[in-house]
């Protein structure tokens, strides 16, 4: 029988997406558990919400198994399904609360968000591996490849019957009394939101969003309340339910225009409470939630006027108009969690350079080929919305036209490409030792990058990987020598570093010839070459501003990107 659930994010036609899944599907092929911690750990870097590894309990999973171990890829994606959060999607067909909907004609739906159990997933796990290890009784030939095995999978099977006890189930909502229609006698649990809507001609009005699960929580503290995924944090429930809801509206053709209620407005208009914050949800959260998945095409929101009944009274709400660039972003998959730091870092880009500018990226495709691409903005930004100098995302190279130092934002940026792209794992974990806080050459770095005056940078130098990038850049600028070979970790350092070396100067051969066309001596330094060809690239059209963010060109002329 066909389940009257639809599945969000498993199956074919799946509405939403996880980044951390896009994220480790472009990475390395195969590696021992202890790397893909490692990896996983450090995906926040590339757009992947904390919350979203958290939530997906993949880091735990792994942390059960042997750190040696080796996993492929595939095997790490078929590890992250089963231990992702299912969301489940249904339109009651009888309604509860169609009496607390806003006045007027309308089709009304409540629609509830229910997460899969979590007590069933670690129930189906344990059967897992109670089959396995019967099956290794009959598999000698695996046995003798991997006499670990037994033990192993022994050891995740304690672990999840100790946790199976803690496993969320959260059952006092506002349906809590309705029957679960893919578990006959139960009622619904985990039920992560829901959200009330209704069609007025060409209107989608979205008359509430709520999470009773994330409230009751919020309002205990957590005590008593098992905490789940998602519901622990008030934008990321939200923004996942919004999401949806908007692409929903956006699949009905006849919609014109969306809206969502204030406070005042409130279950039909019959509320007490008028003090209790609600509007911060209505007029702050959900327009900011909004404004990203509306982002790339033409609307931002705004307050609207609407009208429930002919002759009725307006009602200013928040909403924009489902133009048909609109309905085309929101009909794409979206993701679960939100991906600022992608959206930020590719804020501004330079796709519609006129056609002697574009000739240099037309150049460095001829030098890299398909293995990478540099591109070149007018302004790079963080996570947190700081303009930074470069940013190096998967195969991509991203320098800023402003960049103070350009000669070494892009060597930083070459190292972090090498290190994901070209490096050998077992030698990038020889480097991340050498480079580990307290180590010879970690204290050397951070000595060169006080001394030159670049605090942020030193700061950043917690990380290993960013600390290796500086002292790259640092060395190919000729700002800072490598230690003697009996330094630890200096042998791998300076082999990788002479490598990696040559590569980049390939990079500024190309710059050389470009620059030498644009008349720069041809004795010219790299410094010289570089600022020189950023000079020009940072003049016309390169040096506009984000359309929505005016203040930008605030800064001025001194107002120098940060190494990212």
């Amino acid at each position: 029988m066909r389940s009257p659930y639809r599945y969000l994010n498993a199956g074919p036609s799946s509405r939403l997406y996880s980044v951390l899944a896009d994220q480790i599907a472009k990475s390395q092929t195969k590696a021992p558990v202890a790397q893909w911690i490692s990896l996983i750990g450090k995906l926040t870097q590339k757009g992947v919400k904390g919350n979203e590894i958290e939530d997906s309990n993949l880091l735990p999973t792994l942390e059960l198994r042997d750190p040696k171990q080796s996993l492929t890829r595939e095997e790490l994606m078929e590890l992250l399904v089963s231990t992702t959060p299912t969301i489940k999607e249904i339109d009651l067909g009888r309604p509860k609360y169609a009496g607390f909907k806003q006045p007027g004609p309308s089709v009304y739906q409540e629609t509830l968000y229910v997460l899969n159990s979590q007590k069933a997933n670690i129930e189906d796990r344990m059967d897992e591996i109670r089959f396995e290890l019967e099956e290794l009784d009959f598999d000698l030939d695996r046995l003798a490849r991997d006499p670990g095995a037994v033990v192993r999978l022994d050891a995740e099977r304690r672990a999840l019957l100790a946790s199976v006890g803690k496993a969320h189930d959260f059952s006092a909502h506002h349906f809590s009394d309705m029957e679960d229609p893919e578990r006959p006698g139960q009622k619904i649990a985990n039920l992560l939101a829901h959200a009330r809507t209704t069609v007025r001609g060409d209107l989608f009005m979205i008359e509430e969003i709520q999470s009773d699960w994330a409230q009751r929580g919020r309002r205990q503290e957590w005590t008593g309340i098992a905490k789940g995924p998602f519901v622990t944090n008030t934008e990321v429930w939200s923004g996942l339910v919004l999401r949806r809801t908007l692409q929903r509206a956006a699949e009905d053709p006849a919609i014109r225009r969306v809206g969502w209620i204030t406070a005042n407005m409130r279950n039909g208009w019959n509320n007490e409470r008028q003090s209790d914050g609600l509007n911060d949800f209505y007029l702050k959260i959900l327009p900011k939630i909004a404004e990203k998945a509306l982002k790339g095409s033409d609307q931002k929101i705004r307050m609207t006027t609407v009208q429930f009944q002919e002759n009725g009274p307006e009602h200013s709400v928040p909403g924009f108009d489902m133009t048909p660039q609109a309905r085309e972003v929101l009909l794409k998959p979206q993701p679960m969690y939100s991906r600022d730091a992608l959206r930020h870092t590719l804020a501004v880009m330079n796709d519609d350079l006129p056609e002697y500018q574009r000739a240099y990226l037309t150049r460095a495709h001829e030098m890299l080929g398909s293995v990478a691409s540099v591109r070149l903005a007018s302004h790079i930004y963080d996570a947190a919305g700081m303009e930074v100098a470069g940013s190096q995302l998967n195969r991509m190279i991203l320098l800023s036209s402003r960049a103070k130092e350009p000669d070494r934002v892009f060597y930083h940026e070459c190292w972090h490409y090498a290190q994901e792209h070209l490096i050998e794992p077992k030698k990038n974990e020889a480097i991340d030792r050498a480079f580990q806080a307290g180590s010879p050459l970690h204290t050397l770095t951070v000595k060169c990058l006080a001394k030159k005056g670049l605090i942020r940078a030193a700061a950043q130098c917690n990380n290993p990987r960013e600390t290796a990038a500086h002292a790259f850049s640092l060395w190919k600028t000729g700002a800072l020598a490598l230690p003697a070979e009996e330094t630890p970790g200096s042998s791998d350092v300076a082999d990788s570093f002479t490598t990696v070396g040559r590569t980049a100067d390939s990079f500024f051969a190309w710059m050389q010839r470009v620059s030498g066309e644009a008349q720069i001596p041809g004795d010219a330094s790299d410094v010289q070459i570089v600022a020189a060809v950023f000079a020009q690239l940072a003049a016309g059209d390169l040096a506009e501003q984000r359309e929505d963010d005016p203040d930008d060109d605030q800064q001025g002329a001194d107002s120098r990107p940060r190494m990212r």
